[in-house]
């Protein structure tokens, strides 16, 4: 199994092994470099029950209390494929991932990450089992809001159908 099909990346043949690792943060399009470290489970027991005998924990209340807030699109790293995969959608008038992945040779992950960016931003439904998901947005609109050119990108269809 390599890289590209579990991380939709390429990266994986260049590590040098020993802890050598891609790490990608939820939500994000970019690979990290990172180098772990192999603890056996007797050691890391040795460093919690020595943490634990220094002295009682003290919690800080209102970091308790706080509501972890999700991320929403516009605070997170947009894919770049993002604009790509919704013109796919609505010109294909088909939301699914599986479409994502033919046409854009994605792999599943990537394929879903950019569905659900699109269902948080409003442009599919909900998933629905094996019913594919509606499109809540009309094509033009959405190309509107974008600024692209409707005369221009109707000619380009047009010169695509000749």
């Amino acid at each position: 199994m390599d890289s590209r099909t579990v991380l939709d990346a390429n990266g994986a043949d260049k590590l040098l092994g020993k802890g050598d690792m891609l790490f990608m943060r939820p939500g994000e399009s970019k690979l990290i470099r990172a180098q772990g470290s192999f603890l056996k489970d007797a050691e890391i027991e040795r460093v919690v029950k020595f943490i634990n005998a220094q002295a009682e924990p003290v919690y800080e209340e209102s970091i308790l209390k706080a509501e972890t807030k999700s991320l929403n699109i516009a605070e997170r790293e947009k894919d770049a494929l993002f604009d790509e995969a919704v013109r796919l959608i609505l010109e294909s008038n088909q939301a699914s991932v599986s479409i994502l992945q033919r046409r854009l040779m994605l792999g599943y992950a990537r394929a879903a990450r950019l569905i659900d960016s699109m269902e948080q931003e409003g442009i599919v439904g909900p998933y629905q089992g094996s019913k594919p998901r509606k499109i809540l947005v009309d094509r033009q609109e959405w190309l509107k809001e974008r600024g692209i050119n409707l005369s221009l990108d109707t000619a380009i269809e047009e010169e695509k159908a000749q």
